[in-house]
């Protein structure tokens, strides 16, 4: 793993908890819920595969795949479904509470990008990576995978995808102050230029 990832890694591991609540922060049931299926001791590799079973067995969560809305870590824990960013927020979120040292990777399709109403969207898959030192894990709700397909990504860039994504679908509900308010939010996390060119074909459409 490259050093600059080790070094961020560390900071967010290592950094005082902040009462700032995130898309990913679980509740305290949830986290009571999570301690019930995951071993308090044992390896990363073992403790994060628990974690996994426990949210898409039958015998624990059994959460589902849906691509239709982006939901926050409690959103998804509630309704039992979650798109690829609402498993790795809630998956995340459970991790570090257990202080499995989790942070999020990306894979980006930027060949597959199209248009939506005028807007970009560009294929992307957000997941969870985990490191202990000595090897790392990429999991998202199918499994693990090779981490050599995915990029470290800064927890602020992760949540900026949330506020897109309900940004562009807001859009596509000619939901316009629904869309700009997303998008602007999604903005002051990152200074992605889609993001940036969106905010502004969305603000042109709806009049603003």
């Amino acid at each position: 793993m490259p050093v600059n990832v080790l070094a961020a890694l560390s900071l967010l591991i290592a950094s005082a908890p902040t009462p700032t609540v995130r898309p990913w922060t679980p509740t305290p049931e949830m986290i009571a819920w999570a301690q019930h299926f995951v071993p308090a001791s044992g390896s990363m590799r073992h403790r994060a595969r628990a974690l996994h079973q426990a949210l898409v067995s039958r015998r624990g969560l059994g959460i589902s795949q849906q691509t239709a809305l982006s939901r926050t870590a409690t959103e998804a824990f509630s309704v039992r479904q979650a798109d690829c960013v609402g498993f790795a927020f809630l998956y995340l979120g459970l991790a570090r509470a257990l202080d499995l040292p989790a942070y999020f990777v990306l894979r980006e399709d930027r060949r597959s990008a199209g248009r939506l109403l005028g807007a970009r969207v560009v294929e992307a898959h957000l997941a969870v990576g985990l490191w202990d030192g000595s090897s790392e894990l990429v999991v998202d709700h199918s499994g693990f995978h090779d981490h050599e397909d995915f990029l470290f990504i800064e927890d602020d860039e992760a949540e900026a995808i949330l506020w897109s994504n309900r940004g562009v679908r807001s859009a596509t509900e000619d939901d316009c102050r629904g869309a700009v308010a997303n998008l602007r939010r999604a903005l002051r996390l990152t200074r992605d230029p889609d993001i940036g060119r969106n905010l502004a074909v969305v603000s042109a459409r709806c009049g603003f």
